[in-house]
């Protein structure tokens, strides 16, 4: 019966559509999509209805009564703050491209419930999705919330999507080509790699501090690292994709839980490093109160998640601010430690209160906005360290103090005992039992001077670049220098710091070809001459792994004795490197590499032709292939095919060998069957005499 009263009420909506024209017409902002269409923000150009009491269903939105009640959304992103309103969606899209398949992404990881009504044979289906469902009845497997849309060409469609949530009402809406969607993915999980690596660095650089030094301050800091790195991947829904799936429930307090956490060891740090208790003592009891507070709100949220959200909203800005204050009367009474805490804690300041504000609904929702507190963090992890070292400064000072102060006693003592030498004979004794005494305090003093400076010099080497150590640790095990566990972990630790250096570089290349600016040194270079030293420069390494490496097979034009290509040879050689390596890490033993090399002629008679002609070159071998699926991506940047066993490379040669042929103003391409090998193709233009 529900279905058959849906279709009946589509039915009378599609007799207003096509009666008065005016489905499209009323929306002066439609989407429109065509085949060079790679994103479109929906928000922009959709309508939006509140509903207060939860009570509108779709039917009721279909009536044409109700719809009129929808408002045309304006000015960026929707951000409705935290309400316990649902809100409906309506969008409208004319699909004017060849292409059926879109993806629609709502990029808010925390909304708890949606649904979309997609129209189906004169209904609506009814799609589900949200923090609360679990992660695996998603359509894309994704940290946001993903659809699979189908648009037929050359038509208009209105679909509605319904939200409820008790977090941030925030509708960032936007439709996708697939492939556009897999590049924006890559950059994106690229950045939030950065910032979770310096997290790891900070967390794991300070706690071996921590054991080193004994110091409190550096094992809260870690905590609050780490805390803060599960809110991040919490908020942006990483953390329900790999750590916990199958657990909405939990899920849905997570960044709540350790939004507290957070906070707890924000104060436990501050207290520490501050030295509440002898610069203000006030404030560090008044900090003991708030960690208890911040324990309540943890053991509410497994009660009353809105309220334990709305407490937790409010007392991290509060908190942030008291922080401030503590810190900035402890500078003032002379503990020059905290200005570098104070400029972190200002830098969170700034990014806590955009973030609550986006949140809230006061400032409007942009990418910087959302993530000031994510951006700001990592400045103020770094912020924090240098605080560490400062502190560490200060130590080192105060000893040198006490050595003065030392030098100061020493020299009252030696004037004591000069008098004491002209006193009584009885009282001798007495004095050299002191001076015995003096003599073992001072070696003390200067075992402890001596331990000093080696801890000051042994964490001064370790203040350089965390990666810097850790490769260097690496290296040592495998000189001798310093024993190792488990040589396979430590080779594998150098292996993957050394393909960071290979992935920075091809990085580095790879971005100067796409901005157009990289230097080409261009020379002309004779084809039969250059085949010959590719074929003499891997003819004894491809055949180490039992490949026969085939020489150049040459077909140029018959009137034509030698050709002429104007290349960077030095850029081309890398193109070969990389096509042939490809061949040899995918080729069994056994198998064949061969080059083909032909050159036609173009029409002389077109006066815009700078070339005689083109020569085409292939590199094929016997190997295993490539699957169907990977064909069209091969030359993406880091992409390694799907469930291939092989992820040695950094995923850039074949994206840095095709901006090459590119730049040489040639054509690449690529031709596989699975089982049966694979030929790379590429064209440069050529010269005949």
């Amino acid at each position: 019966m529900r279905r058959n009263k849906i279709f009946v009420l589509f039915t009378l909506f599609l007799l207003t559509v096509l009666h008065g024209s005016t489905v499209i017409g009323e929306s002066k902002f439609p989407i429109h999509l065509t085949d060079n269409t790679d994103e479109i923000k929906v928000h922009n150009y959709m309508k939006i209805l509140e509903d207060p009491d939860k009570s509108l269903s779709i039917e009721d939105i279909l009536w044409t009564d109700i719809r009129n009640y929808f408002e045309k959304s304006t000015g960026g992103i929707p951000n409705h703050g935290y309400t316990s309103s649902v809100y409906w969606v309506e969008v409208t899209v004319y699909n004017d491209s060849s292409k059926r398949n879109w993806l629609l992404e709502i990029d808010n990881p925390a909304m708890d419930y949606i649904s979309l009504f997609f129209p189906n044979n004169g209904g609506f289906d009814e799609r589900l999705t949200g923090d609360l469902h679990p992660f695996n009845h998603r359509d894309v497997e994704h940290r946001s919330f993903i659809y699979h849309m189908q648009f037929p060409p050359g038509e208009a469609t209105v679909f509605y999507l319904r939200f409820e949530t008790e977090g941030a009402m925030q509708l960032p809406l936007s439709l996708w080509d697939p492939h556009a969607f897999i590049k924006k993915v890559q950059v994106e999980y690229s950045l939030l790699g950065i910032f979770y690596g310096i997290a790891f660095v900070m967390a794991l650089y300070n706690l071996f501090l921590y054991f080193s030094l004994r110091y409190n301050s550096y094992l809260f800091y870690v905590i609050f690292i780490v805390s803060n790195f599960f809110i991040h991947v919490s908020f942006t829904g990483s953390a329900y994709q790999y750590l916990w799936p199958d657990t909405p429930w939990w899920n849905n307090r997570s960044i709540v839980f350790f939004m507290s956490i957070s906070n707890i060891t924000a104060f436990l740090f501050a207290k520490s490093f501050l030295s509440l208790n002898k610069y203000t003592p006030r404030f560090n009891l008044a900090f003991n109160y708030l960690i208890v507070f911040s324990l309540c709100i943890t053991i509410l949220l497994f009660f009353s998640y809105s309220m334990a959200l709305n407490l937790i909203v409010v007392s991290s800005f509060i908190n942030v601010i008291v922080i401030f204050v503590a810190a900035f009367i402890c500078y003032q009474r002379g503990y020059h430690p905290a200005r570098y805490f104070l400029l972190a804690w200002t830098i969170s300041i700034v990014g806590t209160a955009i973030s609550l504000g986006a949140d809230a609904g006061v400032i409007p929702v942009t990418f910087f906005t959302k993530y000031a507190w994510q951006m700001t963090s990592a400045v103020e992890f770094v912020l924090f360290s240098f605080a560490l070292a400062d502190k560490i400064n200060v130590m080192r000072k105060e000893k040198e103090q006490a050595e003065a102060q030392k030098d100061k006693i020493n020299q009252r003592l030696q004037e004591m005992n000069d008098k004491l030498e002209e006193k009584v004979k009885e009282r001798t004794g007495k004095l050299e039992k002191a001076n015995i005494e003096l003599e073992k305090a001072n070696e003390q003093l200067r075992k402890w001077e001596k331990s000093r400076k080696q801890l000051l010099s042994n964490i001064s080497h370790e203040l350089g670049t965390p990666i810097t150590f850790l490769q260097g640790y690496v290296q040592s095990v495998r000189t001798g220098i310093i024993e190792g566990n488990d040589p396979k972990y430590l080779q594998s630790v150098e292996n993957k710091i050394q393909l960071l250096d290979r992935l920075i570089q091809d990085l580095f290349d790879l971005s100067k070809f796409q901005t157009g600016t990289m230097r080409l040194n261009i020379t002309m270079v004779d084809l039969r001459k250059w085949m010959n030293e590719i074929y003499t420069r891997f003819e004894m390494d491809v055949p180490k792994k039992n490949i026969t490496f085939h020489a150049p097979v040459m077909d140029l034009p018959k009137e034509s004795q030698r050709g002429f290509i104007y290349i960077d040879q030095e850029r081309m050689d890398q193109v070969f490197t990389n096509l042939i390596y490809n061949a040899m890490k995918f080729t069994d033993s056994g198998g064949e590499i061969s080059i083909y090399v032909k050159a036609v002629k173009k029409d002389t008679k077109d006066s815009n032709v700078d070339f005689d002609g083109e020569v085409m070159i292939e590199v094929k071998d016997t190997g295993r292939g490539i699957k169907q699926v990977d064909l069209p991506y091969v030359f993406d940047r880091f992409y390694k095919g799907i469930n291939t066993r092989d992820n040695s490379g950094s995923g850039l040669g074949l994206a840095i060998t095709q901006e090459i042929i590119h730049y040489h103003k040639g054509e690449i391409w690529v031709d596989s069957k699975e089982g049966e090998g694979t030929s790379f193709y590429f064209s440069l233009p050529i010269s005949f005499e």
